[in-house]
């Protein structure tokens, strides 16, 4: 499926992710496969064959090509596909919402939505106008579906982390009422075909450090690799489970507050200027005239 993928290139990019990516968002949830996981957008079922172990799964994906090489993933993985729905996860949410007819709470919810796809205007206006994207309609739906336990977790454009609007509404929301758990920022070059920057979103509805936001800086976790560039997700991952204080850090809710609600972990890790006792800091044109 993977050379296949790579084969047709950059048209077919958005039904499939590093397998190294897939493992680590896996391992990054703490999941352990026990209850029953939903993975909305789910391209050809990665994330299932990765979480799921004596629990169950709903899966939905609507490209009919991705969702045939999930099926036969699936199945080569001796796990029933009959869960692994051909259908839209926007107009279809699995979840709670008002839309939902046969509403279900999960133990896991995981997805890479579908990059910069928009759904304030076409079909889903009038449901979802308040919205800018799939990416803030995963986060907006996902919360309410979660068991008192459940944890969900994402792949995301590093844009939702400090664009404002209804971005920024929205992480005012989660980060009030301290629902995020972890950010991981992504090198760019971690997608074969799309050459941005991404991050890990990890939502908890029992979080361990409560009133407190990890915040992981992963940008630097890269070696040059064959076509592009590869991340070292092993290496990120024993720094986070060490708590490297190089890359990792617990940022108070009030700090990321005082901050705009901007959750780009490069901006908590930036080193306070010291001003030497005597001194003040001063602009430069208060000093100077450029003649």
């Amino acid at each position: 499926l993977v050379s296949i993928v790579n084969f047709e290139g950059k048209g077919n990019s958005e039904i499939t992710q590093p397998m190294e990516l897939t493992r680590f968002v896996a391992q990054l949830s703490g999941y352990d496969g026990k209850g029953l996981l939903y993975n909305p957008y789910a391209g050809s079922a990665t994330y299932c064959t990765e979480l799921t172990g004596t629990g169950r799964f709903i899966a939905q994906e609507k490209v009919l090509s991705a969702w045939g090489g999930g099926v036969l993933r699936l199945l080569a993985h001796k796990m029933d596909p009959s869960t692994f729905l051909c259908e839209d996860s926007v107009g279809r949410w699995r979840g709670v919402s008002s839309f939902a007819e046969d509403a279900e709470y999960f133990d896991c919810i995981v997805a890479t939505p579908p990059f910069g796809m928009r759904v304030n205007h076409g079909e889903y206006a009038w449901v979802y106008g308040d919205l800018s994207s799939v990416e803030e309609l995963f986060i907006r739906e996902s919360l309410p579906s979660l068991t008192p336990n459940g944890v969900a977790i994402g792949v995301f454009m590093q844009g939702l982390a400090f664009r404002s609007g209804k971005a920024q509404e929205q992480r005012k929301f989660y980060i009030d009422n301290d629902c995020l758990d972890t950010v991981v920022a992504l090198p760019a070059g971690v997608f074969a075909h799309i050459n941005i920057p991404s991050i890990i979103l990890k939502f908890s509805k029992r979080k361990e450090n409560p009133g407190y936001v990890k915040m992981v800086n992963g940008t630097t976790f890269t070696e040059k690799g064959k076509g592009r560039v590869r991340v070292l997700f092993d290496e990120l991952l024993s720094a986070i489970q060490q708590s490297d204080e190089r890359y990792v850090k617990n940022v108070s809710i009030s700090l990321i507050q005082e901050k705009s609600y901007n959750i780009l972990p490069a901006r908590y890790f930036e080193k306070e200027l010291v001003i030497p006792e005597g001194f003040e800091l001063r602009r430069l044109s208060d000093l100077a005239e450029v003649v």
